[in-house]
Parts: C-alpha cells; structure tokens; sequence
C-alpha cells in the first residue's frame, strides 16, 4: 500500500496511538499543509508535518495509507 505525503512524519509507537493525525484533503490541500505546516502548527505548539490528499492522492484513496499503522481510528 502507497502511503499518502507525510504519513511517515508521523508519531508511531503504542505511546501514540490515540495521538491525533491532522489532514488535510481537496484541491488546496497541500497549499493549507504547507501553511500549518509554517504557521498555525508552531503556534499551537505542533511541529508534525500534516498528512495532505490533493486530487491525485484522492483518485487513488482506496489503495493509499493515510495513518500511521497502530493507529486507533
């Protein structure tokens, strides 16, 4: 299974397994990413890359991992 950007950034391990995983999905998604990414997520203390599904990762979303495995959904 592919894994959508920035699953991997993401905290792992059973001491984060109820750890929130933020994303973002649509055409603008990388666009709110990136600016989570520099902006709102230092200022609210969060320095995770957020997981982003633009239209390419959207058409192909039943074969793509969009959490980390050991997540509780």
């Amino acid at each position: 299974m592919k894994l959508a950007p920035n699953v991997k950034k993401q905290p792992r391990g059973i001491k984060h397994k109820d750890t929130e995983v933020i994303i973002f999905a649509g055409s603008d998604a990388w666009a709110h990413a990136k600016q989570w990414q520099e902006q709102d997520g230092p200022a609210s203390g969060d320095n995770v890359p957020p997981v982003w599904l633009g239209p390419n990762q959207l058409a192909e979303l039943d074969a793509l991992q969009i959490v980390p495995d050991g997540k509780n959904a």
